[in-house]
Order: C-alpha cells, then structure tokens, then sequence
C-alpha cells in the first residue's frame, strides 16, 4: 500500500502510496513517514497520491487534522502532499490541513511544485 524512501541529496523522505486509501489510512502514512523521517534525522516530507483514489466523503476528510497533532505536523515535520484526482476532497484537506498545521502541511496538484515548496526554507 506504500513506499518510502529517504532522498539523500534533498535530505527529505518520500512516500508514495500505491492503491486505493482512506481518512483511516492517514494515520499509517503519517506514522510511518514520521518514524522513517527520524531514522535520518530528516523533518521534510512528500506525500505522492498520484494516481491513488481518496475513498473519503468531504465531511470525512476534517478527521485528519487529529492526526497532524499526533504525528508533529503543526510544528516538527514540513509536509507536502500530491495528487491528480479527486481535487475537490484535496482542495479542502488542504484548506483545513493549513488552518490546522499552520502551514506546514500543504497539497498540491503538481509534484515539481509540491517539491519545490517543501525544499523552501
């Protein structure tokens, strides 16, 4: 269901989902992006949902924000998450991830841009 990675050169962690996930599944991705993350003293991450399908109701997606808490994404970890599809459920978890993380955890329909705002300082 996921891959992760460590890229060296950009000193961030990658982790790419590979089938279909829900509001549920964000607690696993985060815990083992986070976890992977300290094993290289690393504090950036990437999300890459392309071509995954959210099974999510818009309602539902809200429900994440108790795991950026959890997991340091409000003030720890820098995280930028992409997609392709479903545009409209990742509009809002990028709304209320912002509201939430205060600007640490952002979405993105592009990966060069997802990248490039996570590599920012």
């Amino acid at each position: 269901m996921i891959k992760i990675k460590y890229i060296k050169e950009k000193d961030y962690v990658y982790l790419k989902t590979t089938s279909t996930y829900s509001t549920k599944d964000v607690d696993e991705f985060l815990r083992a992006a986070t976890e992977f993350a300290k094993k290289y003293d690393c504090y950036k991450i990437l999300l890459d949902h392309r071509n995954c399908k959210f099974e999510a109701e818009i309602l539902d997606i809200h429900d994440i924000t108790k795991y950026l808490k959890k997991y340091g994404l409000n003030h720890k970890y820098k995280g930028a998450v992409v997609y392709n599809q479903d545009s409209d459920k990742y509009k809002f978890a990028d709304l209320v991830a912002h509201n939430w993380s205060m600007g640490v955890l952002r979405f993105f329909d592009e990966y060069k841009t997802a990248q490039k705002w996570l590599l920012d300082q």
